[in-house]
């Protein structure tokens, strides 16, 4: 698995196009680590070949694990691309995409807790295992 930062912006119709291609793209303060990312891009991957999938679509089923929300409309602008200074992606296989690299963005921080309002349940980086360990319960 390919996990990268980025600084800079993208647009929604620029992540689809990405996204068609294998490239997933994210607001990077939806992700709190590189194994917070790969742990939801799996676990996607695992609920579409089980049928256990929320979303009809792969890069959306990745942003409900991402945020921890049901709704995809909730997901989409936490984890859409459309407000994000920041930008983290993963793939299968590697890629560059055209913006400043800076992996260290996909660092957990206290302000990433506090956007997905993780932080008034403590300051773990943990939190942002558990909120997605919710979403599958729910299920």
């Amino acid at each position: 698995m390919i996990i990268k930062g980025y600084h800079g912006e993208m647009s929604e119709n620029t992540a689809k196009e990405l996204a068609s291609q294998g490239i997933f793209v994210f607001n990077a303060k939806c992700v709190g680590g590189k194994e917070h990312l790969e742990c939801a891009y799996l676990k996607a991957k695992e609920y579409f070949e089980n049928g256990k999938n929320i979303a009809k679509n792969f890069h959306l089923e990745i942003m409900l694990l991402l945020s921890g929300r049901r709704q995809i409309k909730d997901a989409l602008f936490l984890c859409g691309t459309a407000r994000a200074e920041d930008i983290a992606a993963i793939s299968e296989r590697d890629f560059i995409l055209p913006l400043k690299r800076d992996d260290s963005i996909l660092q957990c921080t206290p302000d990433k807790l506090k956007y997905l309002g993780l932080d008034k349940y403590g300051d773990s980086c943990d939190l942002f295992f558990e909120s997605s360990a919710l979403l599958y319960l729910e299920r």
